[in-house]
């Protein structure tokens, strides 16, 4: 009887997790991010869309001025040990201005946490297809990280459309200790809010305009996928 119980118990346990890895592997994003080519000054990514629909990453960091200069983008988290460089965005500080306007432009790093200074900008990935991204490797370390955070918690409205704390990333004392980083992107599966339902034939969506701040936006800027990949230094 114990040997049948032993046998029934691992039966159990067997169905339990493959049930609990099926459902772990749906919530998975369905874009995949890898390293293709490591060249003499930089890292060439490829993100991959093996979905039906068509899907868009959000670069508006990634075609900045030299984003090598920026240490925003990079973070540690503390409790998975995990050092990033960061494209996620900054959502108080994208910017969707109510009109064009022509004011002091900041080419450093304060740019990334001041209004009118970056914009939503998105490149279409269509479906079955792949697109190729080239980071500098000075990207990819700095002498400057921060406390890593949620920045899904850092919109601009609060559920009663009061605004949010604004976000101040802390600096860590001290440089982490590691050999190995994660590459964070954001990849959005709908934009048509963005476009407010005047889609270009051009695959890049440049500097997206809103005439106001809605409520909703938000809700649809947090709705991205996080594609990650790793990169161990030592191969650089």
């Amino acid at each position: 009887m114990e040997s049948k119980s032993k046998i029934l118990y691992i039966v159990v346990l067997s169905v339990f997790m493959a049930s609990y890895i099926t459902i772990s592997g749906a919530e998975k994003s369905p874009y995949t991010l890898s390293v293709s080519a490591i060249e003499a000054d930089s890292v060439v990514l490829k993100l991959c869309n093996d979905t039906p629909e068509p899907a868009y990453l959000f670069d508006s960091y990634l075609n900045e001025f030299d984003i090598a200069h920026v240490s925003y983008i990079h973070r540690y988290n503390k409790e998975e040990d995990v050092v990033k460089v960061s494209f996620l965005p900054f959502q108080q500080y994208v910017e969707v201005p109510k009109k064009i306007r022509h004011g002091t432009i900041f080419f450093d790093e304060i740019r990334y946490f001041k209004r009118n200074q970056i914009y939503y900008n998105f490149t279409k990935v269509a479906p079955g297809d792949s697109l190729t991204i080239r980071l500098s490797k000075k990207t990819l370390t700095s002498d400057r990280y921060y406390h890593d955070v949620n920045l899904r918690e850092y919109t601009i409205l609060d559920e009663n459309y009061k605004f949010k704390k604004k976000l101040e990333l802390k600096p860590l004392k001290e440089t982490p200790d590691f050999d190995e980083i994660t590459i964070e992107l954001a990849v959005y599966r709908d934009i048509d809010f963005f476009l407010e339902n005047e889609l270009s034939d051009s695959l890049n969506y440049k500097y997206i305009r809103f005439y106001y701040y809605p409520s909703e936006l938000d809700a649809v800027a947090s709705a991205y996928d996080i594609v990650t990949c790793r990169i161990n230094l030592n191969d650089l």
